[in-house]
């Protein structure tokens, strides 16, 4: 009888159609002694269909090859004078595919050590998950370099102060998002992390501090070191006695003295 060797390849289930090598009994004893000269051996992935092939045992050596470790461990089976090589199935980093938690149970393991991940998921082991259609792993652009992707469209801003949004998108400024109306004291444009551009008449880091004829509210010469600057008018203070009155005064408005 001839002998032969049986190979099983790899599949979604990691399993194939079988490969049968025959070569002539005379020539089992070599092959024997080269198998158990070594506990693993590895034979190619072969993916075209073959029912059976038959070749002596010296054409069929560029077929084998010994590799320690190896991913797919061959054992060897006796019956008779056949002899049985059987491949273990592949796994995907230690796991096989038909176990749930393959691919870290975020995709489908396809071949040795190669999985299709669920879209939320990324990574040769589909560890990583996306946000806004980039991987965990890459730092400086996923959650606009601004956070870390901590599940599937998830972001964690690295300062919730500075920035926010569901890709951290958004920038602060002194705490407030950039698009809201009271976002510079509802004076200015928020443009970066607490930097704000103030509009015509404002100043100041949070455009708090009006401007009253081109001289900032706070200054002691602004309205003539005699009234206050409010919203980019002046406000005349006049004290009697005990009461104390406001009155709005422009450019125009003739200061008296005090009493």
């Amino acid at each position: 009888m001839n002998a032969h060797a049986e190979y099983h390849s790899s599949s979604s289930s990691g399993y194939s159609k079988k490969i049968r090598y025959y070569f002539p009994p005379f020539q089992l004893s070599t092959f024997q002694k080269l198998l158990h000269s070594t506990n693993v051996l590895r034979l190619p992935l072969i993916s075209s269909t073959c029912n059976s092939v038959h070749a002596s045992f010296f054409r069929m050596i560029p077929y084998f090859s010994i590799f320690l470790p190896s991913l797919l461990l061959l054992l060897p089976l006796h019956f008779s004078n056949d002899l049985f090589v059987y491949a273990q199935p592949f796994t995907c980093f230690g796991l096989l595919p038909s176990d749930p938690g393959v691919c870290n149970f975020q995709g489908t393991c396809l071949s040795q050590d190669t999985c299709q991940c669920f879209p939320s998921y990324g990574g040769l082991d589909c560890s990583q998950p996306m946000c806004n259609g980039i991987r965990a792993d890459e730092l400086g652009l996923v959650c606009s370099g601004r956070g870390a992707c901590m599940a599937p469209e998830t972001c964690l801003c690295v300062d919730p102060n500075k920035y926010g949004g569901q890709f951290c998108e958004q920038v602060k400024c002194f705490g407030i998002f950039s698009g809201n109306s009271t976002v510079c004291s509802s004076h200015g444009s928020c443009v970066g992390s607490d930097l704000c551009q103030c509009r015509e008449g404002y100043s100041g880091v949070k455009c708090e501090i009006p401007k009253c004829f081109g001289i900032e509210g706070n200054n002691p010469l602004a309205c003539s070191g005699r009234g206050k600057c409010v919203e980019m008018d002046c406000v005349l203070v006049i004290q009697d006695f005990m009461d104390l009155s406001v009155k709005e005064c422009h450019a125009s408005v003739k200061f008296h003295t005090l009493k």
